[in-house]
């Protein structure tokens, strides 16, 4: 088990808890938006979490959709 409980599943999926966590192209694919729109967003401010020491970066998909729905 790792630090803060997060669980890296071989189909890269996070699993933290009963909640699965998303990488960019899974949050591109979900919402009907591109990589670099995911990047986009990322700057501006939408929620999204570093695991590691790395750039691995994952996102919980209510609050992506919550914060999308917030921005208009």
């Amino acid at each position: 088990r790792c630090r803060f409980d997060w669980y890296v599943c071989k189909f890269n999926f996070i699993k933290r808890g009963d909640k699965m966590y998303l990488d960019k192209k899974q949050v591109a694919e979900r919402f009907g938006i591109s990589v670099s729109t995911v990047n986009n967003y990322m700057r501006e401010g939408m929620p999204f979490y570093k695991i590691g020491a790395g750039k691995l970066v994952r996102f919980n998909p209510d609050e992506v959709e919550k914060w999308i729905k917030e921005r208009g």
